[in-house]
């Protein structure tokens, strides 16, 4: 087998700097999200960091060692400067990646214009395996459908495609479900959140022990088996089941060659530096 491709940022001293920076640059959202710990709202809040703000933040991510950068929300798409603060992040050779929210916003051209400002990855969240209950969870009809065909345009776009999803005690059955779709999008990462209860989602509930148990198990199987990356957030203990967990096969490492989607580089640094096991744990982030 070939080895894996070359890291393509300086090395981080991970008791300096984090692996990635998340910036939360709007709670600007037209969502309605059952389980939202921000408690998003439609309106722009005045204490938002500007342009120059933001800018100057971005430097102090690169300065400080970070190579990978997120642009969060809220919605990023609400902030007009969203282009121009990625490419002043590329500009700082950060690598970047944002989280849009399927609603009118969205659009086949903005996804261009991402992709003309630099952004490396593009992550869409998918909660359930059809519309009623994705719909319902995240508070607005058709956001389901607007998922679906936004993945499309990041397909098409070339950009690496990523998907995350929230697993809570009233979508845990649908585990299985979601691994086939996730499979038919063709992406190039899965996020797999476990609901912290906070925010909006304080009246909902978590998984069992058990059921973290099933899900570490599918999870991990998954992430031996398939040609994108597994990663959890919101889950240390999964740490304890990789580690316990038989090693991997010697061809399981294969999803990590030259030929895998870019995006995928900076994860196989981590396991080359011994993170452990196949699939990454939230202690990453």
């Amino acid at each position: 087998m070939n080895p894996p491709p070359a890291f393509p940022f300086r090395r981080v001293d991970f008791s300096q700097a984090p692996f990635l920076t998340i910036w939360e640059t709007t709670r600007s959202c037209a969502l309605a999200c059952r389980h939202c710990r921000a408690e998003a709202i439609l309106g722009r809040d005045p204490r938002e960091l500007t342009t120059e703000e933001g800018k100057d933040l971005i430097d102090q991510v690169a300065e400080m060692g970070t190579p990978i950068l997120i642009f969060s929300g809220g919605d990023a798409l609400n902030r007009d400067d969203l282009e121009e603060l990625i490419a002043h992040a590329k500009n700082k050779s950060l690598r970047t990646g944002t989280i849009p929210a399927a609603t009118s916003g969205l659009s086949r051209e903005r996804i261009l214009s991402l992709k003309a400002a630099g952004i490396d990855q593009i992550a869409f969240s998918l909660d359930a395996p059809n519309a009623a209950l994705h719909d319902g969870f995240r508070g607005i009809d058709g956001a389901f459908d607007k998922t679906i065909l936004a993945a499309g345009w990041v397909r098409e776009a070339g950009v690496p495609l990523q998907i995350n999803t929230c697993f809570g005690a009233w979508n845990y059955s649908l585990l299985e479900d979601m691994v086939g779709l996730v499979k038919e999008l063709g992406v190039s990462f899965w996020e797999v959140f476990f609901l912290i209860p906070m925010g909006r989602g304080s009246e909902m509930q978590s998984l069992s022990a058990e059921q973290f148990e099933s899900a570490f198990k599918r999870l991990h199987q998954l992430s031996r088996e398939e040609d994108f990356v597994v990663k959890l957030t919101e889950a240390p203990h999964y740490r304890r089941y990789v580690s316990a967990a038989p090693p991997a096969p010697p061809d399981a490492s294969s999803r990590f060659s030259p030929a895998s989607a870019a995006s995928r580089e900076a994860w196989g640094f981590l396991l080359r530096r011994s993170i452990p096991a196949r699939a990454l744990c939230s202690s990453i982030t």
